[in-house]
C-alpha cells in the first residue's frame, strides 16, 4: 500500500515539474521534425522516418495525439507524461532493489533531475524510452532477487528443465525465508514471476521500436542478467533459458522491423554525420548532469549523491551480484555507446536517460539503509530544497530556438508582396509551422535551393525580402551576397542562433 501511494505522489510531483512552463518556448528544429513527420499520412510517415534513420513508433503515437492539439504544449505533453511515469517506475526499481524508502529516494531524484525535466519537456522519444527501459530493469532486478521463481519453465522451456511444481514451490519458499521477507518480498510473492517476465518482454519490445540505439540497452540487460545469475546455484541455467526464450519472443515481435533496422544501420554507418566524438570535458559534464544533477562537482547536491552512492555500495556489500547488476545498468550502456562513437559518433545524454534511474536506486538503497524512515525523508527534502534555485534558473532560461519571436518580427514589418526566404529546408520547416498560426499570411514563402541567378530574380520581384538562417555561417554570407546584387540590406537582427535579415529593393 505504501509503495503505490509513494509512487503516485512521486509521479504527481514529476508531472507538475514537467508541465510547468511546458509551452512557453518555441519549438526547436528536432521538435519541428517531430511535427512535420507526425503530420504525414501513415504510409508517408513510416517512409519518412525510415529515410531519416528513425524508428516510426513514436511519430505514429504523436500522429494520433495531434487530434487533441498541435501547439507547443500539446506536442510536448506526451513526453511530460512519460517522464512522470518514469519517476514512478523508478520508485518500483528502488523498491525491488532494496525497500520502499529506497524507492522513494530514487523516484524523487528522477522527478527533480534537471536533465530528466529538460527532455520531459521536449517533443521527442527520449523520456518514453527512459520509462520503458526502467520498467525492463525493474523486472530483471526482481528476477535476479528470486532466481528460483525466475527459473520456473516458461515458453516451452519446461521440455528442457523438467521439474515438479511441488519441488519448485519448496525452493521458492526456502528462498523467501532466506531473504527474510524484506524489500520486494514484502508485497510481491516470489512465486509470481509471470508479471516480471511479461513486463520485461513488453518493455524491451517497445524500447526497440522507439530508437535504434536500444540494442545497446539489450546488451546491457544481457550482461546484467549474467551477473544476476552468478551464484544462483542450480537455477541459473534455467533462468538463462527463460531469458533466451523471452528475447526470442521480443525479436519475434520486433521482427517486422528488424530487416529495415539493419538496412538503416548500414546506410547510417556508410554516410557522413555531423556529430563528433565528445571531448573529455564534455564527457565529464554529461556524466555529472546525468548522475549528480549538476555539472559542478563540488556542491552540496553532488556531495549528498556521492555520499548516497558510497552508502549504497556498502549496504549491498552482502549481495554483490545485485550491486554489480545495478552498476551494470548504470554505466555499461554509456560505455558501449562511447565504443560505438569511436566509429560513428552517437554519444548523447538524451539517449542515456535510462541509465540514471538505476544509479538513483543505488543511492536510495544507501540512504534507506540508515534507518529509520526519517533518514530517507529528510534526505529527499534537503536535496529537493537545494535543487530549487537550479530548477528556477532552468525554467527562467531560454534554451530553445526562438522561432515564435522571428515570425512575430516578420509579421510586424511585412508588406504586401514581400518574400520570406528560408536558407534551407530546416528554416522552411519551422517557418511553415508558425506561419500557419498567423491570422494574416506570412508574405510569400520560398525555400532557397535555387541557382544564383534565380536568387537574384526572387530578390527583385518584391519591394521587401526577409532572409532567415539558423546557422550564421558561410551559407548566410553567400545568400546575403546573392540578394545584395538586386537589393539593399535594411537591417539584421539576431535571435540567439537565428538571424533575420531584411532587404529592400
Amino acid at each position: 500500500m505504501w509503495l503505490w501511494a509513494i509512487a503516485a505522489a512521486v509521479t504527481g510531483l514529476a508531472f507538475w515539474l514537467r508541465v510547468h512552463e511546458l509551452g512557453r518556448e518555441s519549438l526547436w528544429l528536432d521538435e519541428g521534425f517531430t511535427y512535420e513527420r507526425s503530420s504525414l499520412p501513415l504510409p508517408q510517415l513510416i517512409e519518412h522516418a525510415i529515410r531519416g534513420h528513425h524508428n516510426p513508433t513514436y511519430f505514429i503515437l504523436i500522429h494520433y495525439w495531434l487530434g487533441f492539439g498541435d501547439d507547443e504544449f500539446m506536442l510536448r505533453l506526451p513526453s511530460a507524461i512519460a517522464g512522470a511515469l518514469a519517476a514512478g517506475a523508478s520508485v518500483c526499481l528502488g523498491y525491488v532493489l532494496h525497500s520502499v524508502s529506497a524507492g522513494m529516494v530514487a523516484g524523487v531524484l528522477v522527478a527533480i533531475a534537471p536533465l530528466q525535466i529538460a527532455f520531459g519537456q521536449e517533443a521527442r522519444m527520449y523520456s518514453l524510452l527512459c520509462l520503458t527501459a526502467t520498467l525492463a530493469m525493474t523486472a530483471l532486478i526482481w528476477l535476479g532477487r528470486h532466481p528460483e521463481s525466475a527459473a520456473r519453465p516458461i515458453l516451452g522451456t519446461a521440455r528442457l528443465w523438467r521439474r515438479s511444481d511441488r519441488q519448485a514451490a519448496h525452493e521458492d519458499d526456502r528462498s523467501h525465508v532466506a531473504t527474510g521477507g524484506e524489500g520486494a518480498d514484502a508485497t510481491l510473492h516470489p512465486r509470481s514471476a509471470a508479471w516480471a517476465w511479461t513486463t520485461y518482454t513488453l518493455s524491451m519490445a517497445l524500447s526497440l521500436y522507439l530508437h535504434n540505439t536500444v540494442v545497446l540497452f539489450g546488451l546491457t540487460a544481457l550482461l546484467a542478467l549474467l551477473v544476476l545469475c552468478w551464484e544462483a546455484g542450480r537455477a541459473w541455467p534455467r533462468v538463462l533459458a527463460n531469458f533466451v526464450a523471452v528475447n526470442v519472443l521480443v525479436l519475434g515481435v520486433f521482427g517486422f522491423y528488424l530487416r529495415t533496422e539493419l538496412q538503416q544501420a548500414q546506410v547510417f554507418a556508410d554516410s557522413s554525420f555531423f556529430a563528433t566524438f565528445p571531448r573529455r570535458n564534455e564527457l565529464i559534464n554529461s556524466a555529472r548532469e546525468l548522475y549528480l544533477l549538476t555539472a559542478k562537482p563540488l556542491t552540496p547536491v553532488a556531495g549528498l549523491l556521492y555520499t548516497g552512492t558510497l552508502l549504497g555500495l556498502w549496504e549491498l556489500r552482502e549481495r554483490p551480484r545485485i550491486a554489480a547488476a545495478i552498476l551494470c545498468f548504470s554505466f555499461v550502456g554509456p560505455g558501449l555507446m562511447l565504443l560505438v562513437s569511436l566509429y560513428k559518433p552517437i554519444f548523447g545524454t538524451r539517449l542515456l536517460l535510462w541509465s540514471a534511474p538505476p544509479f538513483f536506486a543505488l543511492v536510495g538503497a544507501g540512504v534507506a539503509g540508515r534507518r529509520p524512515w526519517g533518514w530517507s525523508l529528510g534526505y529527499v527534502l534537503v536535496l529537493a530544497g537545494l535543487m530549487v534555485p537550479t530548477l528556477r534558473q532552468q525554467y527562467a532560461e531560454l534554451t530553445k530556438e526562438p522561432w515564435r519571436e522571428v515570425t512575430k518580427t516578420i509579421d510586424a514589418r511585412v508588406q504586401p508582396g514581400a518574400w520570406v526566404i528560408a536558407a534551407s529546408h530546416e528554416e522552411s520547416l519551422m517557418l511553415a509551422y508558425y506561419r500557419q498560426r498567423r491570422v494574416e499570411p506570412l508574405g510569400r514563402f520560398v525555400v532557397v535551393e535555387a541557382p544564383r541567378h534565380r536568387m537574384r530574380k526572387l530578390g527583385g520581384e518584391g519591394n521587401q525580402v526577409f532572409l532567415v538562417d539558423r546557422k550564421k555561417g558561410r551559407r548566410l554570407l553567400r545568400l546575403r551576397q546573392q540578394l545584395g546584387a538586386s537589393a539593399r540590406m535594411v537591417r539584421e537582427q539576431r535571435f540567439r542562433n537565428l538571424v533575420l535579415v531584411e532587404f529592400a529593393r
